[in-house]
């Protein structure tokens, strides 16, 4: 426990995961947290790098202008 530092949370754009998903991954250091941000919700083609799912957890965030409520 002596050992352990504070240190604030930095999100950092990884890249697209392909061409065709119109989707950009962020990882947040240090939770080493996936999260893909996208405007779709045709989610089946998130799931093509299942390297990346089974190693971190991911989280999706969906833009939409749609009320809480109604998501």
């Amino acid at each position: 426990m002596n050992k352990l530092q504070k240190e604030n949370l930095t999100l950092y754009k990884t890249g697209r995961t392909n061409a065709n998903d119109g989707c950009i991954d962020f990882v947040m250091k240090p939770l080493g947290r996936f999260f893909q941000v996208t405007e779709t919700l045709d989610v089946k083609k998130y799931f093509l790098d299942i390297d990346k799912i089974h190693r971190y957890p991911i989280a999706f965030v969906v833009k939409s202008e749609d009320s809480e409520k109604n998501l």
